[in-house]
């Protein structure tokens, strides 16, 4: 069931999430400014906060409105045609032609004010941090001030932003605004437009409205008013978007990113949920972003192991300088892996060092962003090593970008470092994805894609796959903020899975999946409009450079990284980069140099 959520009250003194309303929640008298916290106020809300208990939260539970609409969307259109509109994105004017009619009716009922230079300037920094991506023509990112005695900031999708005048005089004492808290309660809002949140909303109200116009059964149609209205609540100058708690989450971390990446003080920013300490949801989200600050991780499952190469097992690693004659190599696993699945890797580095090597392996979750893990790596490695000096480390996939926030970002110690087949310069997720559901639905279809790329790619769920995006926000940070000079120590090894004369063919296939496609589309009943986005999107479903050109995860271009003077070449897929002999070989070669 999703959390149903009501617009952000972001008036600092009384932020509320409901769980089954969209009740307003009025203004505190004595509401006060966010600069009046102080650094002690900070450390007692911080640790009530990290006192919460954590809830179970499921991923069915959080994730069930992206799997429901597929369901939904699939029994009224039929497997292959559900799937397909499920994957056709809303165009980007019908979302603005949705949004822009609630936009109209909010401000005819409600007086528009001039924003403040101040609060402009703070607005402006955070769209032009954007990565140019996220920044879809013809939507424009606006900001709206409203004469109103409700505390609230939220969008309405589209890119239109809503702040009343009484939210924004919880940011300004004295006349002087708060900017870092004002900062992160606008970057929520943009996040929400950004992650899709607000677009995939209003497709379903577009699906439906071209239901109707393709004379669909009226039950199937109210079927997905039904569903559309879990998302959407109210009429008119009243309507409010519902985000899943999954959602919240993901929206809340863009914020903080695109804080940091803006260069506003993170921890300032948490101002904007400190206010309601009362609060249990209120603390619950600070804790999430209080750990991403500092690489906070609950279980033992993770952190260094080290490897016993005499039985294969792996012990929680203890804090053990290395000896004089000692050295060490890490091994760090790639996205949506672990290091059980990794034995034979490590084996691998073990045969090669002899006795004075000692292997370890650094678990880190799938989940969470790349960042938190690099901050944990940097514990972790001073916790055992004390000196990282002569710690070698070898990374796969996102294991190297984990690697580089730690040596990069947060000065982490090391010796040298491998790469392995660890996108540099993202994976788009998006469209490989696609493709494997295409082949596992289509499964009569011989689409010419080999077997490789369901072992070598995952989805990315969680903040990892948002991070691993080309020009991410994680990646645009990476990237702007590297230390180049430490290349000269690094070592790329990237794979190309696929021989040039066996690429034809799956260019072949993905031609067979878009006839395919096209006929399934012509002889469905969904109307003229619905039938033309689909064959648009059709039309730009090829066969992903990753398959051609890579290593059915990564690109050759992507595994690259400028300024490393060493980078090999294999006939390797992605996962085979990571446990291969003549790959381990290399890897060892280098280190020994």
């Amino acid at each position: 069931m999703l959390r149903v959520l009501g617009p952000h009250r972001l008036m600092i003194v009384m932020m509320t999430f409901a769980a089954a309303s969209l009740n307003h929640v009025p203004v505190s008298a004595d509401a006060k400014p966010t600069s009046e916290i102080t650094d002690a106020k900070r450390s007692e809300i911080d640790k009530a906060a990290l006192h919460v208990a954590v809830r179970d939260s499921s991923t069915a539970e959080v994730g069930s409105k992206t799997i429901n609409r597929l369901v939904v969307l699939q029994q009224v259109f039929g497997r292959s045609i559900g799937w397909l509109v499920n994957q056709t994105p809303m165009p980007t004017d019908e979302e603005i032609k949705w949004a822009g009619a609630v936009h109209n009716a909010i401000v005819q009922q409600s007086q528009v004010l001039e924003t403040p230079k101040s609060v402009h300037k703070v607005f402006d920094k955070l769209i032009a941090t954007l990565p140019d991506r996220m920044k879809r023509k013809p939507l424009r990112f606006t900001l709206t001030i409203l004469d109103s005695q409700e505390a609230e900031i939220f969008t309405i999708g589209a890119g239109f932003i809503h702040v009343t005048n009484s939210c924004l005089k919880a940011f300004i004492d004295d006349g002087e605004l708060s900017d870092d808290a004002l900062a992160l309660a606008l970057a929520r809002e943009i996040g929400h437009n950004c992650r899709g949140h607000c677009r995939s909303a209003w497709k379903l109200l577009w699906l439906q409205a071209e239901m109707k116009a393709g004379g669909h059964d009226p039950k199937q149609i109210a079927l997905l008013g039904q569903f559309a209205a879990r998302s959407i609540k109210g009429k008119g100058g009243e309507t409010r978007l519902a985000y899943s708690e999954k959602q919240i989450q993901q929206a809340d971390l863009f914020a903080m990113h695109l804080c940091r990446n803006a260069g506003n003080d993170t921890n300032r920013c948490l101002d904007s949920f400190r206010f309601d300490a009362a609060k249990d949801s209120e603390l619950t989200r600070l804790r999430q972003l209080l750990w991403e600050r500092s690489g906070h991780v609950a279980s033992e499952e993770f952190g260094l192991f080290e490897f016993r190469p005499e039985d294969g097992t792996l012990s929680k690693a203890k804090a053990h300088p290395l000896g004089d004659n000692e050295s060490a190599v890490v091994f760090l696993h790639g996205m949506e892996s672990n290091l059980q699945l990794q034995i034979k890797t490590l084996q691998g580095l073990a045969s090669y060092g002899g006795e004075q090597l000692r292997v370890f392996g650094f678990e880190y979750p799938n989940d969470q962003s790349l960042a938190r893990s690099g901050i944990f790596l940097k514990q972790e490695i001073e916790r055992v090593f004390q000196d990282g000096n002569r710690v070698d480390f070898v990374c796969h996939s996102a294991g190297g970008l984990v690697f580089r926030y730690y040596a990069e970002i947060d000065s982490g110690k090391f010796r040298k470092a491998v790469f392995l087949g660890t996108p540099h310069g993202g994976s788009d997720l998006a469209k490989l994805q696609p493709i494997l559901e295409a082949k596992k639905l289509l499964d009569d279809l011989k689409l010419g894609i080999p077997a490789g790329p369901e072992g070598a790619f995952m989805d990315g769920s969680g903040q990892i796959g948002f991070d691993l995006q080309p020009n991410s926000l994680f990646l645009q940070y990476l990237n702007q903020k590297s230390a180049i000079e430490l290349r000269n120590r690094y070592m790329v090894i990237r794979g190309r899975a696929v021989k040039r004369r066996y690429a034809a063919l799956m260019g072949i296939g993905s031609a067979a999946l878009r006839k395919y496609l096209r006929n399934e589309l012509s002889q469905s009943d969904t109307s003229e409009l619905l039938r033309e986005c689909g064959f648009v999107w059709i039309g730009r479903l090829h066969t992903p450079r990753e398959f051609l050109i890579g290593d059915f995860a990564v690109t050759l271009r992507s595994a690259a990284l400028k300024g490393v003077n060493e980078t090999m070449t294999f006939q390797l897929n992605h996962r085979e980069l990571a446990d291969d002999a003549e790959s381990i070989r290399a890897v060892v070669g280098f280190f020994g140099k």
